[in-house]
């Protein structure tokens, strides 16, 4: 079981970092779309796409 988790390791790696581009690319696409929503429930101080940092914070919750 350990050594098809080390063969497998790389390639998690790879659709890892291929996630985190998707994620980072969806982020910038939502702060160029929606910063000037007004805040809601959902939409709060933290979870907004009102800069990148937040935005990237909101694209984790929703993967997840």
């Amino acid at each position: 079981m350990f050594r098809t988790i080390t063969k497998a390791f790389p390639d998690l790696i790879n659709v890892g970092g291929l996630l985190l581009l998707f994620i980072c690319i969806y982020a910038i696409i939502g702060v160029y779309l929606f910063a000037k929503i007004k805040l809601q429930i959902f939409l709060n101080e933290t979870f907004n796409f009102q800069r990148f940092d937040n935005a990237l914070m909101t694209m984790f919750k929703l993967a997840i």
